[in-house]
């Protein structure tokens, strides 16, 4: 819940039969710096993180804590690509090539310069999945869940990070994390 600008709060909640019931678990959240719009109105690179719901479509870090969601070990030439043009916009890519490259953070996220901070432990949020769009209304890439005390890029901040681990724990893909 964003209570104003690039903060909120973080709860957990799962689906209980017919009702959604709270986990017991909170953290205080950060956003974009930029505040946070409708999904359809992000574009790529603007600082600001998209309000919608989302799929959780993996997880990735430095070493799987136990979680069920698909996981993908971060290693020293693992990168988050943005890369326009380029066939997997918006998805992990192992590739050492990318590694001497000097590439801005807005074409390419190198993952592994993260995983002893913001990136301990990553929940990647399904904005801009299937299709994605790299320029104009709807467009972004990288965009996560992860640990942060401050504003982001676009991503979902928890400044707790135990919370962090237990929710990349929690998180089940046969009941359609959100």
């Amino acid at each position: 819940d964003r209570t104003s600008g690039s903060t909120g709060t973080w709860a957990r909640y799962e689906w209980v039969g017919t009702s959604w019931e709270r986990v017991d678990a909170a953290s205080g959240a950060h956003f974009g710096k930029n505040g946070v719009v409708p999904a359809n109105q992000r574009v790529v690179n603007d600082g600001r993180t998209p309000a919608g719901t989302f799929p959780m479509v993996e997880t990735l870090g430095p070493a799987d804590p136990g979680t069920r969601m698909p996981y993908r070990t971060v290693g020293q030439c693992s990168w988050w690509i943005g890369i326009p043009g380029a066939p997997d916009y918006n998805r992990f890519r192992d590739d050492c090539a990318l590694n001497g490259q000097n590439l801005p953070m807005t074409a390419a996220e190198p993952l592994y310069r993260f995983t002893g901070n913001l990136y301990r432990q990553v929940g990647v949020i399904g904005f801009n999945w299937d299709n994605p769009r790299q320029a104009g209304g709807g467009s972004g890439f990288a965009i996560f869940l992860h640990y942060a005390t401050g504003s982001t890029a676009g991503c979902v901040g928890l400044d707790n990070s135990a919370e962090l681990t237990s929710t990349i724990r929690w998180m089940d893909p046969t009941k359609n994390p959100t």
